[in-house]
């Protein structure tokens, strides 16, 4: 039987990510703050939480959440990492501040959580694909339990064990990208 996952987080990206899961086997559990999207990822047998603690019981927790905002809401604002157990990991794909990567390990130390920086590279036709890019950093354990989940998505690119360090490599990335587009937009 394979590992329990749960995502949090069901745009368009979150989406994909959920359905390629079902799709590899995995039992899979999903939350939104809206319900329309829980209700397809059902149909194709996906568990819906009632809320996010109860995603949070899961072994893994894959957060696709837009910013900085959503992140907070969802996961420190709620109260909901208070429900976690002790050795559950919590998989963060969004671009983040540094401030708020700071912020949400320390919370996540504080109570025994596991905190896996993965932000990702790809736009929701690549996610549903299953060829994401993924920068991860977190200790190696971590890493190690994560990646059968984090495979089915793409191919990950591991810059360290401190989870911070993925955010940051993401921001640059995308601010890399942005730097080439204006580039060629100026040499047109």
């Amino acid at each position: 039987m394979k590992q329990n996952i749960g995502v949090v987080g069901l745009g368009a990206m979150g989406k994909a990510i959920a359905s390629n899961l079902l799709k590899a086997g995995f039992h899979t559990t999903v939350w939104n703050r809206s319900p329309e999207p829980v209700s397809e990822l059902v149909s194709q047998g996906a568990v819906a939480a009632k809320n996010v603690g109860d995603v949070l019981k899961c072994e893994v927790v894959l957060s696709v959440l837009f910013n900085d905002a959503a992140v907070r809401e969802v996961f420190l604002e709620s109260g909901a990492l208070a429900s976690a157990p002790s050795g559950t990991i919590h998989v963060c794909t969004s671009t983040i501040s540094t401030a708020l990567a700071t912020e949400l390990l320390e919370a996540h130390r504080s109570r025994g959580i596991g905190y896996v920086g993965a932000p990702m590279f790809g736009r929701p036709d690549v996610a549903a694909t299953g060829k994401l890019n993924m920068v991860t950093a977190a200790a190696p354990d971590l890493l190690e339990k994560v990646e059968p989940f984090l495979s089915v998505l793409g191919k990950t690119w591991r810059v360290g064990d401190d989870p911070r360090i993925a955010h940051v490599a993401k921001i640059a990335g995308n601010f890399m990208i942005g730097c080439a587009i204006e580039t060629m937009a100026e040499s047109a």
